[in-house]
């Protein structure tokens, strides 16, 4: 499985014009040879190294970025060469560290950070944080969903947050036999599962307005977005599209209404439907994107999302 993901993001970064990162070395001169010609320059180590963490990367332009790794963030003014810790997500009370899910900024000074659940906005470029209150935060005396992903556009007021949140299924209409457990609520007798869910705000999170989702088994776990009326989103409910603030599915697998079961096209080979899942999207303008799943396979939609074509399929992707 690692081999194909590998394997399926070399293959994307060339249908997307791009050459793959390159391998650069630690000597004392801090520049390797990649191509002949073609110099790399390492600007500097990460700041902070934490067992089983993955870092995620932001920069807003060529010199400030940031870096969040485990339960850490960093910032950096000079292009990755030194860093400053900016934000410590604490332990739990087992001890266990609170990891730092996702994060964006917009400025140098406006950014928000998530922990699971849990959302924190700053103004003064990490110096304070303050709690954001957002739709998918369980009560007290109930769980509401999971919080799964966000995004902000520049102006700090338009954004959107996305996961599921615990629905009755069979009121919605879905056949229960084929829905994954992991989309149950642990424990529950009145059969609430996790339907995809997306909210949005002009306010900057002061107040949210649910946007529709079709196809809803399972949750949403990311966006991309070119502007507030070209956006995309992916999970394990699927991939969606947005379209007069609705979030569309795409077309990639039904349930046949006679027999029960799955039309499972190219894209949900040998992972089954809900698609489980896509992890990559990437759109080039508003019609022409690409997308890699979880076992490998990638697709091409020049419809907006609508519709994908299996990218190794030469007989389709390309018309």
């Amino acid at each position: 499985m690692k081999r194909i993901n590998i394997i399926a993001r070399i293959v994307l970064a060339f249908a997307l014009g791009i050459s793959s990162p390159a391998v650069i070395s630690r000597d004392e001169s801090q520049t390797t040879k990649r191509r002949e010609g073609e110099e790399v320059r390492r600007l500097g180590d990460l700041p902070y190294g934490e067992q089983y963490s993955c870092p995620y990367l932001q920069f807003i332009n060529e010199r400030e970025g940031w870096v969040a790794i485990g339960r850490k963030l960093f910032r950096t003014e000079d292009a990755g060469r030194h860093w400053e810790g900016i934000f410590d997500a604490g332990t739990d009370e087992r001890g266990d560290s609170n990891s730092i899910c996702d994060f964006q900024f917009i400025n140098s000074k406006v950014g928000w950070v998530r922990m699971f659940d849990e959302m924190l906005r700053t103004e003064d470029g990490g110096k304070t944080w303050k709690p954001l209150l957002q739709p998918l935060e369980d009560k007290a005396d109930r769980p509401v969903g999971s919080l799964r992903t966000f995004r902000f556009l520049e102006d700090g007021k338009r954004g959107w947050v996305a996961g599921g949140v615990y629905r009755s299924l069979e009121k919605h209409g879905e056949e229960v036999e084929i829905v994954p457990g992991r989309f149950w609520l642990p424990d529950d007798k009145d059969g609430l599962g996790l339907c995809a869910a997306v909210f949005y705000t002009e306010d900057g999170g002061k107040s949210w307005k649910e946007q529709p989702v079709t196809r809803t088994i399972g949750v949403i776990g990311g966006f991309y977005f070119l502007d507030a009326e070209h956006a995309w989103a992916t999970g394990q409910a699927g991939m969606f599209y947005l379209e007069d603030s609705e979030w569309k599915a795409t077309e990639s697998g039904s349930v046949d209404e006679e027999t029960g079961e799955y039309d499972i096209k190219c894209l949900e080979m040998a992972i089954g439907a809900p698609t489980y899942c896509p992890i990559e999207i990437f759109f080039l303008d508003s019609q022409s994107g690409w997308m890699s799943n979880s076992n490998g396979h990638l697709g091409r939609s020049t419809d907006g999302g609508k519709t994908w074509a299996d990218i190794l399929n030469p007989a389709t992707v390309w018309e």
